[in-house]
């Protein structure tokens, strides 16, 4: 990496990145509808685990989009701005979604939900039990909560150190769990990975501040499509050798997933930038890209059927090679609608989506 400086402000290849990104996010979990209950050595898993792996870089690239909001030292952000606009906004957003989903959950088992529903889902909340894909707002609160401190150790940092920081959080969240997972420490070991979180926070504001020597820009790509192709090769052989599904390398900052996930925030800085669509079509990708936090809370809804069987058919009741990306299509596309009804709602807009 180089020391060259670039501040950008609002700038379309976040955008383009957010929006790929919460689209892989719809291929994950459609992904995992049929992942746990199939044979690991049959066509339709494997065919998951090739899907469910090429998309691993999603919500790594998440949290360095939100540290590059985050940590320019240009952007002026006090804690009590923080807390109320962002933490008390994503507390909000956890115990409304988390209790929804429950309810949503309670509904299609028994047909109908009681007081004891609430109750149990606001403990579903408190006990970080919350819907799966809701572990990100617990995630991304805590880095809220730290980031008054990571704004100052960027404020004290030269570029080399934050970017040996941030690559060693991100190492050692990734590789301990790898390392202790033929021990007894191995169910412990996992819940390392959130050590890499700030590493990836602060990554990405390294990333959109300076720019990669060119020198080392082809050998990122290659890391990256080989991490990519690692993630798939790896979960497969090992899953196979147990005849059990495993996610060992599908964590989000083991090396091979964070690898891909940082070639693409580069790839997206020195090339999806160079794109022109004229001011309109930018607009438009802007405010699509606005609504993509509420797509993601939502967008569930649409697959918890699919886990219950109750639209008939499942991600492999015909090839999944194309039934997979095509569900994935259909789920984001109706995520939209709802999504954009929630960013139009004042209340509902400022607190929980």
């Amino acid at each position: 990496m180089s020391d060259n400086l670039t501040i950008p402000g609002r700038i379309i290849y976040l955008d383009i990145v957010r929006i790929l990104a919460i689209f892989a996010v719809v291929v994950i979990h459609i992904a995992a509808c049929d992942w746990v209950c199939l044979p690991v050595s049959s066509f339709e898993w494997q065919t998951l685990n090739f899907y469910d792996a090429i998309c691993r870089w999603c919500i790594p690239v998440f949290f360095m989009m939100s540290g590059r909001h985050f940590l320019h030292p240009e952007k002026t952000i006090t804690f009590s701005t923080l807390f109320r606009k962002n933490v008390l906004r994503m507390v909000a957003a956890l115990f409304f979604w988390g209790v929804l989903y429950y309810l949503y959950s309670s509904i299609l088992q028994n047909g109908r939900i009681v007081l004891q529903d609430v109750l149990g889902g606001l403990l579903s909340v408190v006990t970080l039990k919350a819907r799966r894909h809701l572990w990100f707002l617990y995630a991304i609160t805590a880095l809220y909560l730290m980031t008054p401190l990571l704004r100052r150790l960027v404020a004290v940092s030269t570029p080399k150190r934050l970017l040996r920081m941030s690559l060693g959080l991100i190492f050692v969240s990734g590789i301990i769990p790898i390392a202790a997972y033929f021990t007894p420490l191995r169910d412990m070991a996992f819940f390392l990975q959130g050590i890499g979180f700030p590493g990836l926070f602060i990554l990405g504001y390294y990333i959109s501040r300076y720019n990669t020597k060119v020198k080392y820009i082809g050998l990122l790509y290659a890391g990256g499509v080989l991490g990519l192709i690692f993630t798939i090769v790896a979960s497969s052989i090992l899953s196979v050798s147990e005849n059990i599904g495993n996610q060992l390398f599908y964590q989000f900052t083991t090396p091979n997933v964070a690898l891909t996930a940082i070639a693409m925030m580069v790839f997206g800085k020195n090339n999806l930038s160079k794109l022109s669509f004229g001011e309109k079509w930018d607009k438009r990708i802007e405010a699509f890209s606005n609504i993509t936090f509420a797509m993601y809370l939502v967008h569930d809804f649409f697959i918890i059927p699919f886990e219950r069987r109750l639209y008939g058919f499942t991600p492999t009741s015909l090839n999944p090679v194309f039934l997979v990306p095509l569900l994935a299509a259909a789920v984001f596309a109706l995520s939209i609608l709802p999504a954009y009804l929630f960013k139009k709602i004042p209340v509902l807009r400022n607190f929980i989506a």
